[in-house]
């Protein structure tokens, strides 16, 4: 639960960043559009992708499985690397590559925990 908590945060402000435009004309109060600097959303952004490190952690320990600790450090440690950059850049590139990289960080996390979670 803690996982998937803290991925949509990041995942969904790079998408709240990248159609802020439209979320205005649509009179949405997106926190994007209510503060178009993005520093506000780059550091909810940033704070729960570093709570998503520890809580992809605790996915290995169950299964006592080294590999899929691994895997749950590498794939939270690239998350927080993309949103780093979107929250030092907080443009439409970074935003994107963000947005990207949370789909690729959380298939990578949870198929980890598929083929190294159980234990035989």
């Amino acid at each position: 639960f803690g996982v998937l908590f803290f991925w949509q945060i990041p995942h969904f402000m790079a998408i709240a960043w990248l159609y802020r435009r439209q979320y205005a004309a649509a009179g949405s109060k997106m926190l994007t559009v209510v503060d178009p600097s993005g520093l506000r959303a780059a550091g909810q952004s940033l704070a729960a992708s570093l709570a998503m490190v520890p809580a992809s952690l605790v996915l290995a320990v169950p299964s006592g499985s080294i590999r899929l600790f691994l895997a749950a450090a590498v794939a939270a440690v690239v998350y927080v690397l993309a949103t780093i950059r979107f929250a030092v850049r907080r443009d439409d590139a970074s935003a994107r590559m963000l947005l990207l990289t949370s789909l690729g960080s959380l298939l990578g996390l949870l198929t980890a925990a598929v083929v190294f979670g159980s234990r035989a």
